[in-house]
């Protein structure tokens, strides 16, 4: 059979009388087929079946039939409809009818084929779709597509006996770029400290630093890859030994040009987002990373770089930047000054659209990184207390818990021992942050 559009699992042929059949009718009357349809009812018999395949496709309307590849039969259609052809815009809808083929695969595959169809062939700028909300698997399914929640309809949908509320959910040609791009960690790394040499390698809780910064780092969900970008230095020998004794990747570069180093890191990962991070952040959180590529992702349109670095409301010690490959090639082609080769970003945070992801309760007094004796020995106790409960998996959440517990964990920016006052202060924070639900503010 001759397919419109192919993939690996699937093939897709314009909906014809060839797909009319009692197989079709039956999945139109299985209410566990159609349960989370948002459309309305389908056609009960062959008739309405057949009357619904003739404007099937139409100048403002496109239908596919689904068929798998390694069966050849039909499982399903898919179509896009309503298209405005001034607004180019379309709202896309996907049914798989044969409940054999749940679970496959199936309707992932499909529904990138027809984004693809619909941005590349189509020069459509926006598809728009509606979601049961109780329906998780598709939204998950839409969100590692690209698509982002845009609001909901309440009360929107009656499913046995009950209202459900449909989420409406988008992508724009360039959120779907971005959700193609692939997404890059690179985490700087460097033995030659002045403050606190050696520092990427001191043991937290009986594991480097790096480690426990690379390990945290792989939990977030939205990471491709992790790469460890070190210098050419026979000092930084140590941290390459490790990468390797780990399976890391690990890039080699300059020592003083750190934006020529992050550059080629970035480059040599085939990077098309970028985020930074640093081997002294052993507390890094892997949910504000996603958070913060979320937030680029969602708005991608409007800006170049996110981060929750330039207005502070999160302890010192979580920084997590997010940026295009394109804007860091920029910096790397354009930056001159000694300041912005050593320091990455700030070309690009002066010179590119960018966005700050921040929570409710300021907590940026906190100190959580380690570039001081003082700062790892907090550090230390921290890890060794979350290794004796069996926690290695801990959230910002319990860390800002333990030190509650313990406040002679406390350290803050500005080094000097907490007065009784600035100890009270970070408490009522702390515990305010903690009642809190949602704490991101992107």
């Amino acid at each position: 059979m001759k397919f419109f559009l192919e993939g690996e699992k699937v093939g897709l042929k314009k909906l014809t009388e060839e797909e009319l059949s009692q197989k079709y009718v039956d999945w139109l009357n299985d209410m566990e087929v159609t349960k989370y349809l948002v459309s309305g009812k389908f056609p009960s018999d062959i008739e309405d079946v057949r009357r619904f395949i003739e404007t099937a496709n139409t100048p403002n309307r496109v239908t596919f039939a689904i068929y798998r590849k390694d069966t050849n039969e039909h499982v399903g259609n898919v179509k896009l409809d309503h298209i405005d052809w001034i607004s180019r815009k379309a709202d896309f809808g996907i049914m798989i009818g044969d409940k054999s083929s749940w679970g496959a695969g199936i309707g992932t595959e499909v529904t990138s084929l027809i984004l693809e169809y619909a941005f590349d062939v189509l020069n459509l700028h926006r598809i728009y779709l509606g979601v049961l909300k109780e329906n998780l698997a598709a939204v998950k399914t839409y969100q590692k597509l690209g698509f982002v929640e845009e609001g909901v309809r309440k009360e929107d949908q009656y499913v046995e006996g009950r209202y459900l509320d449909t989420i409406v959910m988008g992508i724009t040609k360039s959120q779907w770029l971005a959700s193609k791009s692939k997404i890059v960690a690179v985490i700087q790394a460097r033995m030659s400290s002045s403050r606190l040499p050696g520092k990427v390698l001191k043991p937290l809780g009986g594991k480097p630093a790096l480690q426990r910064v690379v390990e945290r780092v792989i939990k977030a969900q939205r990471i491709d890859e992790v790469i460890i970008a070190t210098s050419t230095d026979p000092t930084d020998d140590p941290i390459e030994a490790l990468c390797s004794s780990q399976k890391w990747k690990c890039f080699r570069g300059d020592l003083d040009d750190v934006l020529k180093r992050y550059h080629d890191a970035a480059k040599s990962a085939g990077a098309g987002i970028v985020v930074r991070i640093t081997a002294d952040c052993p507390l890094i959180d892997p949910t504000l990373i996603d958070t913060c590529i979320d937030a680029y992702k969602k708005n991608i349109e409007h800006v170049d770089y996110v981060s929750n670095i330039d207005e502070r409301t999160f302890p010192d010690g979580l920084d997590v930047e997010v940026f295009s490959f394109k804007a860091l090639e920029t910096a790397y082609l354009k930056a001159t000054s000694p300041h912005d080769r050593e320091h990455v970003t700030p070309f690009i945070r002066r010179n590119f659209r960018k966005l700050t992801v921040s929570q409710k309760v300021d907590l940026s007094m906190l100190r959580w990184t380690l570039d001081y004796q003082e700062d790892y020995e907090v550090l230390d106790k921290i890890y060794q207390r979350f290794e004796k409960m069996g926690l290695s998996n801990f959230s910002t959440r319990d860390v800002l818990k333990l030190l509650l517990e313990d406040p002679s964990l406390i350290l803050l920016s500005h080094r000097l021992e907490p007065s009784d006052d600035e100890k009270i202060e970070v408490r009522r924070k702390i515990e305010e942050l903690l009642e809190e639900t949602e704490v991101i503010e992107p």
